[in-house]
């Protein structure tokens, strides 16, 4: 690891950005290990979300983008689709009393590409996910961009998860601090079932049998302007500490190309274990489970990837009629 960083109490290194080299940050990719790169947002035109008070300035958000839709999250399971002028009316008269409506996924840098609201450090080097569906013959979105804005008042989470593909993603803090508790990769299976999804919405809510050591949890509060690397395969939950604004890529690359694979085949094998011999065989009845518990996005874009392969991964090619 870079000889410059320093130790939060939590373990999680903390590197300034301006001597984060690609060498020393491929090194965190091949730990597949947590960072935290700090002072990213220096000269980003994201700034101009901020209001004087250092607090989000949501109705630049409506002037800049107020038409665009966006799918907005009330804290228990529910959604709704609102446009940001009305998610800003919203944040403009809430009180103490409602649920937290938690703007999230806003495809902010495909919808408006010549607004450059920020610049994605060389640091963090190739990304491939993107790439892709940024590419001429995907249009505009495609069908899997992972570029994403997030806006949420004090109290909003984002429950239990791994990131799709078992993707990196990394997180910057425009305005505000998130607390992030993080399920290192391999103690993940502790907190899933055989297919790759989370016991519990919340980790205080993961049953641990009795006598067994607890999971062991990374927690980390991420400041204003830092970036928060999450490798591949940790499981993770984020609270809003304040009224925060934030930026967050999903990406793969050379060090993280098998773990889309991964859990592709978690997933089949957990879906074959319900079946019975002739249809754990039956690749047409696989590859619609497969669709139906790993989620058409995840099948599709592995397919569209190459990275899955194999005579055990019947989505690779899929039958149309």
């Amino acid at each position: 690891m870079a000889d410059v960083a320093t130790r939060s109490s939590n373990g999680i290194p903390r590197v300034a950005f301006v001597t984060m080299t690609r060498a020393a940050f491929r090194e965190y990719q091949r730990e597949n290990q947590p960072v935290i790169i700090t002072g990213v947002t220096e000269r980003w035109r994201a700034a101009e979300w901020v209001d004087s008070l250092g607090r989000p300035d949501v109705e630049s958000l409506r002037r800049l983008f107020g038409g665009d839709e966006v799918t907005v999250h009330d804290g228990g399971h529910g959604t709704r689709e609102m446009t940001v002028a009305g998610y800003a009316s919203w944040w403009a008269s809430r009180g103490g009393e409602e649920a937290l409506l938690y703007l999230k996924d806003w495809h902010l840098a495909a919808l408006h590409p010549q607004y450059e609201a920020y610049e994605v450090p060389l640091c963090l080097g190739e990304d491939w996910l993107n790439e892709h569906w940024q590419s001429p013959e995907q249009g505009q979105l495609g069908g899997g961009d992972h570029r994403f804005v997030y806006v949420g008042p004090r109290g909003s989470a984002t429950a239990l998860h791994a990131d799709v593909l078992f993707s990196y993603s990394w997180s910057v803090n425009v305005v505000g601090r998130k607390r992030w508790r993080l399920v290192p990769a391999s103690e993940r299976r502790r907190v899933t079932d055989a297919g790759t999804q989370p016991l519990a919405r919340w980790l205080r809510e993961v049953p641990v049998a009795a006598g067994a050591p607890a999971v062991p949890i990374v927690e980390v509060v991420q400041e204003e302007g830092e970036l928060l690397f999450v490798p591949s395969g940790w499981y993770h939950e984020v609270e809003n500490l304040d009224d925060c604004i934030s930026i967050n890529h999903n990406w793969l690359g050379a060090h993280a190309a098998h773990w889309p694979l991964v859990r592709l085949r978690e997933t089949l094998d957990d879906v074959r274990s319900g079946l019975d011999d002739e249809d754990a065989h039956d690749l047409e009845l696989l590859d619609d489970l497969l669709e139906r518990r790993a989620q058409r996005a995840l099948v599709r874009q592995i397919e569209e990837l190459g990275t899955a392969g194999g005579e055990d991964v019947p989505a690779l090619k899929r039958r149309r009629s």
